[in-house]
């Protein structure tokens, strides 16, 4: 009874915090549409940093109760599913191609890899520092003035923002907060009740359940042929995961670091995002059906590793 009571709170928290992710996400998509933002800058700032919410918030609610080994193992599995399998369904819906100038991709591209390699680069000791944790805040904080100041193409649509959006804003930041804390009361309790390491669950279980939003976002976009936007939330997530959303715990408490995450997420998140930003960046800028079959498959093969 107890785990089916831990599973139901899991999965009822969880729900709660994307559908609270979803409505900060749309009226800040609504903003940036207003004030006539690109179309990839709107997937890798606003939707970006949106999405990224539940990672942050669980991230902190795990900090705050004492069991550090879930941040790190909730950045890394989630980047990797952003990546693999994100990015791999995308594929498999529609053929991805970023179509966009290129002094707007590269900042974003520099930031995408230089952030996920600081990120296992403190890990390797197995304990990221209040001092790391600033870093990666700051990488972040240099990471938005260059996007602010480059002179980028504004969309040709703009949308009205809503009376209510500052109101959805905060409450939905409420929720946020809240459910985030119930997902990580009830994964310490799964963890518990069944002998599987929080790290682990962590970097599978709630690091897939936490890219849910990222997820909904890119196949949406997919379907309304956005690809740009699509691809930009991604690069945006991964960014924001490996700076704020591990520093801000960081300056918390310090972070351990598990085996497992150390030798099992983190070659698999360096191997998925040098393989993802070459695929993208390469003359083609596109991500085929076929690597799209290539990246679900060793999204599985991560689990199955972490499992194992």
């Amino acid at each position: 009874m107890e785990l089916l009571f831990a599973i139901l709170l899991f999965v009822v928290a969880l729900a709660v915090l994307i559908i609270s992710a979803k409505f900060f996400t749309e009226s800040a998509e609504r903003i940036g549409l207003f004030f006539g933002l690109s179309p990839f800058i709107i997937g890798a700032v606003i939707l970006g940093v949106g999405t990224s919410i539940p990672e942050l918030a669980s991230s902190i609610a795990g900090a705050l109760a004492g069991k550090t080994e879930i941040v790190a193992a909730n950045i890394m599995g989630s980047n990797i599913a952003n990546i693999l399998l994100i990015i791999g369904i995308g594929a498999l819906i529609t053929k991805q191609t970023l179509v966009t100038k290129k002094h707007e991709t590269d900042v974003h591209f520099t930031f995408f890899y230089l952030s996920s390699l600081f990120l296992i680069i403190i890990a390797i000791d197995k304990v990221i520092t209040f001092f790391e944790g600033m870093i990666s805040v700051l990488i972040f904080v240099i990471y938005t003035v260059f996007v602010l100041k480059n002179k980028l193409e504004k969309a040709d649509v703009q949308d009205p923002v809503h009376w209510f959006d500052p109101f959805l804003l905060i409450g939905s930041i409420g929720l946020i907060a809240y459910s985030s804390h119930l997902v990580i009361k009830g994964l310490i309790i799964i963890s518990e009740v069944t002998s599987l390491g929080t790290d682990v669950l962590s970097a599978s279980a709630l690091a897939i359940g936490t890219s849910l939003p990222e997820l909904t976002v890119s196949v949406v976009a997919l379907l309304k042929g956005k690809h740009v936007m699509s691809i930009g939330n991604i690069i945006g997530s991964n960014i924001f995961n490996s700076t704020i959303g591990i520093g801000v715990p960081a300056l918390i408490t310090a972070l351990t670091v598990s085996t497992t995450t150390l030798f099992v997420a983190a070659p698999f998140m360096f191997l998925a995002t040098i393989g993802f930003g070459r695929i993208i960046a390469g003359e083609e800028k596109s991500i085929s059906k076929y690597e799209g079959v290539l990246f679900v498959l060793l999204f599985l093969f991560f689990i199955a590793q972490l499992i194992s």
